[in-house]
């Protein structure tokens, strides 16, 4: 993802940097463990989303996983190792530490999907994202009721959290608690359409790859229909 976003390949495991990124410091254990925080090598790489805040276009991402994983953070985040979610969370908070400053000064306009731990309750600096956010003029809906009273006219930016980890799959998720990435999309749309300049938005059906690392046929093939529908 991050080839498709940046035109540059980082080597494995390395978030939106430059192809000489190491994804492990220097005298990691030989499990890997010990993982950097942030960036102590390589440089950013400027992703679509990135290029197109700079347009003066909306950009937005919308995924079933957590928007964390290495498929969203890809749009937003640079790190050396995709493991590092709670910096990448961090990537999304204007002004806050951590913070992408190449995405402008208001940052992502919509982001939707799992990983609310990672904006709080995983976090060993004791910061609450979320809070963060909406001090910051988000709006943050938390389940499928909220998210569809949005006023796609009203210009505050948008990130919804509605699972702690990865979302459900479809066909087990909870409608009221959960919406479907049909949803999402369409809501992502109607929202982020409304800026003259246009928009980026990038959707991840990402539940099919969880269904596949997971050899859950059935699961995948129902989250490519979902996937197809959001299409």
């Amino acid at each position: 993802m991050s080839a498709y976003m940046t035109g540059v390949k980082p080597n494995n495991g390395v978030i939106a940097m430059s192809s000489d990124t190491l994804a492990k410091e220097p005298g990691a254990d030989a499990q890997g463990r010990k993982l950097v925080s942030r960036c102590a090598n390589g440089t950013p790489v400027a992703t679509l989303a990135e290029l197109a805040k700079q347009r003066g276009m909306s950009a937005g991402v919308v995924t079933t996983t957590r928007v964390t994983d290495a498929t969203p953070a890809a749009t937003f985040a640079h790190v050396c190792a995709r493991e590092l979610e709670t910096d990448i969370a961090a990537s999304l908070v204007p002004g806050g530490a951590g913070y992408n400053a190449a995405l402008g000064a208001n940052g992502l306009d919509l982001v939707l999907g799992g990983g609310s731990d990672y904006f709080g309750a995983l976090r060993s600096d004791g910061r609450d994202l979320l809070a963060e956010l909406r001090a910051k003029g988000f709006r943050t809906p938390a389940n499928t009721a909220e998210l569809k009273a949005l006023d796609e006219a009203a210009p505050q930016p948008v990130i919804g959290l509605f699972a702690r980890h990865d979302m459900s799959f479809s066909a087990e998720r909870d409608a009221a608690k959960q919406p479907g990435l049909t949803e999402m999309s369409s809501k992502a749309i109607g929202l982020l359409s409304k800026n003259p300049n246009g928009f980026f938005l990038v959707v991840e059906g990402g539940m099919i790859d969880i269904a596949l690392h997971d050899t859950r046929a059935k699961r995948a093939l129902q989250e490519t229909v979902e996937f197809d529908n959001a299409l």
